[in-house]
């Protein structure tokens, strides 16, 4: 019977513990501390320190005064508020892979879960690890470090990106090119502007004007358009001739510039504007929603922020309210969790609301 009852006992806590580490955890303030809520607007813990960030890896970055009052220093905390890696460092970013890029003085470095030094403070900055490498900067230059610190690209670099699909973009000068990890310039630095590799393709600008390149350095679409965004399930919004629509990677017109203005493509619609107004359209140029918003953003997981008499609400992919347009901001902090804000000159109130429209939580101010 006790050896039951241990048994019984150890799943229930595994089960609690899973369920701690799964669940999303988002920051609030009340009179001027952190704490932190769950999706259900169940406080978790309790307000206590001056900064928080958004968990991530189960980990997240928060601030407070040290002891004598005078400066505030950063560290992390677990699910359950306890400070596992002290406050100790002058800035602290979010965990990715593993690791956080923390800073000492001025010098950035990187720890593990444990607090324990990986990438050493010897950097003015440091990037995330991408594809095994890190871009960094020291004296005025980037080069790339490995997981074991050591330079695989030397700092001779006046400007870097992530490596992505094994090229990373780079500038010399002041013009831009793509390298290898080798640091190879696979495509010359000729270019006033480039974006990340998509799919095998990046955008380019010359002349002010912005074309699409393959891996190989040939033009797809030579420099035509005015402004471009960024790639999304491989379609991108691009302007020409003062108009807006879709191209493909393949360089293939999906939707016609035919629109004022266009955001990113997502969820099988594209969120366009026509006569000053906005509405979604899908693949046929339907409208699927009419053009009736001030302002509009693209559909995540079937929600939608949109802008009517200057105040923001929440549509569903059909054009239904979800949250009538009555708060002065409302974003996005999760895929289903938003922060709402009424900001008046005598007043302000904050909500936490979830994608069918209920507040959640309300911090008292």
């Amino acid at each position: 019977m006790i050896r039951k009852n241990n048994f019984c006992f150890l799943i229930f806590l595994y089960v609690q513990l899973f369920s701690l580490s799964s669940q999303n955890l988002l920051p609030f303030s009340s009179h001027g501390k952190i704490g932190y809520i769950d999706e259900n607007g169940v406080v978790i813990i309790q307000p206590q320190f001056l900064k928080g960030n958004k968990f991530n890896e189960n980990m997240a970055e928060i601030g407070n005064r040290t002891d004598t009052g005078a400066i505030e220093k950063f560290g992390y905390i677990n699910k359950k508020g306890d400070i596992v890696i002290p406050l100790q460092f002058d800035a602290a970013k979010k965990f990715e892979s593993g690791l956080a890029r923390v800073k000492k003085g001025d010098k950035w470095g990187m720890i593990d879960f444990e607090g324990n030094v990986v990438i050493p403070f010897s950097y003015n900055d440091i990037f995330p690890f991408n594809e095994g490498l890190a871009l960094s900067w020291n004296s005025g230059n980037f080069g790339y470090i490995d997981i074991d610190n050591t330079i695989r690209i030397p700092h001779t670099l006046n400007g870097g990106g992530f490596f992505n699909e094994g090229l990373a973009k780079a500038k010399k000068g002041k013009t831009w090119g793509f390298i290898n990890t080798d640091g190879e310039f696979t495509i010359l630095p000729t270019f006033e502007k480039v974006s990340d590799f998509h799919n095998k393709v990046a955008f380019v600008r010359v002349d002010k004007k912005w074309g699409l390149l393959n891996k190989n350095g040939e033009y797809v679409i030579i420099p035509t358009f005015d402004k471009v965004e960024s790639f999304s399930d491989s379609i991108a919004a691009v302007k020409v001739n003062k108009k807006w629509g879709y191209i493909n990677t393949s360089g293939k017109w999906i939707i016609e510039a035919v629109y004022d203005n266009a955001k990113e493509y997502s969820e099988e619609l594209f969120c366009v504007k026509q006569k000053d107004k906005w509405g979604y359209i899908n693949a046929q140029y339907n409208t699927v929603i009419p053009f009736i918003f001030e302002n509009a953003g693209k559909l995540i997981n079937n929600r939608a922020r949109v802008k009517n008499n200057g105040l923001w609400g929440l549509i569903d992919n059909r054009g239904n309210y979800i949250i009538k347009p009555e708060y002065d901001k409302l974003n996005r902090i999760t895929e289903t969790v938003f922060l709402a804000e009424i900001d008046k000159i005598f007043y302000k109130k904050i909500y936490y609301i979830n994608s069918i429209g209920k507040i959640i939580f309300q911090p008292v101010q």
